[in-house]
């Protein structure tokens, strides 16, 4: 993939700020400067636009700053390393009537008032026949200035900034669809490879010339952690202006672990002497996602109040993934226990048995929660069932009011008395 198209910037406030506190622009006592290049990284064979400005004013959040002095003459010098070229240098200034005379890499600005902005634009040139690195570009500016006491004071207004030039190698982008995958399954993966423009050269003697040419030998090499070696494809010629389309279609196989991988392409070719490469990728998740659930709940459907009754769990994992550090916590009416499972496999099982207390007498609500964490993504879940069970007063399992123990007692005894003395008293058959 082409270098990633930024803008450098290099600014400077050439003295001290010192602001007008009534209406109006802001006084400062020197002019501004800023030097900037776009993009800040390219490759051999291509060109960065290029941007010097000097002047009397620059705007800022609070509103515009203006210069006290006055600029009557300017001297700007493009200073480039000599594996650089430069080309469609121009000079714009305000006001209109100041005098400009531009010698090759040298501009000279003049005034008899004041040169309200200068700006200088063009196309810095990274040669195919040169050489990468990273090259420092200067805009040397010198000046005089007209201060309000009407003395003199020259001014130094120069810029640095840098510029970086990789190798040339072709253009290239790799996709991979989809990015997210559940095992078993394919992706697909496309590259394309391309020779998008022109290409600057320098011929003999200097002359620089922007030439098309053909891209040849180009191949692709595809790998990634789930293939067991490369994949190389012959790709050939790739024309000016043209882009190829590579199309590969792979099954993921067994037992690739689950998490972040990465599919990556080696992109190469030549241009007349000149080979290049480049690497690019693109990123695949792997998701294993476990699926647990309470299969079943064994509790007795009515218990004594205050009383201990046991809850067996039943958890299953239904999916082919594993489900790590699960626990399982059963309660009733708020208070319960938690139990380590630790990993369940796929499509495992596993029972557990949990003591609970009943409470008071009434309906109660049986509450069991099963956690645990995927493979990948390892993120926190959790399923939940419940039941509902009857807790009966101590003693008995019907209603109505709850009678004391020796109270029945001596209500027997009497009826005992009762049924004895009838049958004392009761005359016999001879006696009537």
């Amino acid at each position: 993939m082409r270098w990633r198209k930024v803008a450098a910037v290099s600014s400077v406030l050439l003295a001290v700020v010192a602001f007008n506190p009534g209406p109006g622009p802001m006084r400062v006592d020197a002019h501004f400067s800023s030097l900037a290049v776009t993009p800040s990284q390219l490759i051999l064979g291509e060109a960065a636009n290029l941007s010097f400005n000097l002047s009397k004013r620059m705007k800022v959040p609070e509103g515009v700053m203006s210069c006290r002095a006055r600029l009557v003459e300017a001297n700007l010098t493009l200073v480039l390393p000599p594996q650089l070229a430069v080309t469609n240098l121009t000079v714009s200034a305000d006001p209109q009537d100041v005098e400009v005379s531009v010698s090759g890499r040298r501009i000279s600005v003049r005034h008899r008032e004041d040169v309200l902005s200068v700006t200088l634009r063009a196309s810095v040139i990274a040669p195919l026949n040169s050489t990468p690195g990273v090259y420092p570009i200067r805009v040397l500016a010198l000046g005089k200035e007209i201060l309000p006491n009407e003395s003199v004071r020259y001014l130094n207004a120069t810029q640095k900034i840098v510029l970086t030039v990789g190798s040339w190698h072709p253009a290239a982008e790799l996709r991979v669809f989809p990015s997210r995958i559940t095992p078993p399954g394919r992706i697909a993966v496309r590259v394309d490879v391309g020779n998008p423009s022109a290409l600057w050269v320098v011929r003999p003697g200097g002359r620089l010339e922007m030439v098309n040419l053909t891209i040849r030998d180009a191949a692709v090499a595809l790998t990634s952690t789930f293939m067991g070696g490369q994949d190389v494809i012959r790709v050939g010629e790739v024309g000016p202006g043209r882009v190829e389309v590579i199309n590969r279609v792979y099954d993921l196989p067994d037992g690739v672990p689950a998490g972040a991988h990465q599919v990556v392409a080696l992109v190469s070719g030549s241009v007349g002497p000149t080979s290049g490469s480049v690497i690019v990728r693109d990123d695949l998740e792997i998701v294993e996602q476990a699926d647990v659930r309470v299969e079943s709940l064994d509790l007795p459907a009515e218990v004594d109040e205050n009383s201990t009754f046991p809850v067996n769990i039943t958890v299953r994992n239904y999916s082919p993934f594993p489900a790590k550090s699960v626990s399982v916590r059963a309660a009733a009416g708020g208070v319960g226990d938690e139990v380590y499972l630790g990993d369940l496999g796929g499509y495992e099982v596993r029972s557990v048995v949990v003591n609970l207390r009943s409470g008071g007498a009434g309906n109660l609500t049986v509450e069991v929660e099963v956690s645990w964490r995927d493979a990948y993504p390892p993120q926190a879940r959790e399923a939940s069932a419940e039941a509902a069970i009857s807790v009966s007063r101590s003693g008995g399992s019907g209603g109505g009011l709850a009678v004391p123990a020796d109270l029945m007692l001596v209500a027997g005894a009497l009826a005992v008395g009762l049924v004895m003395g009838y049958a004392w008293r009761r005359p016999k058959a001879g006696e009537r």
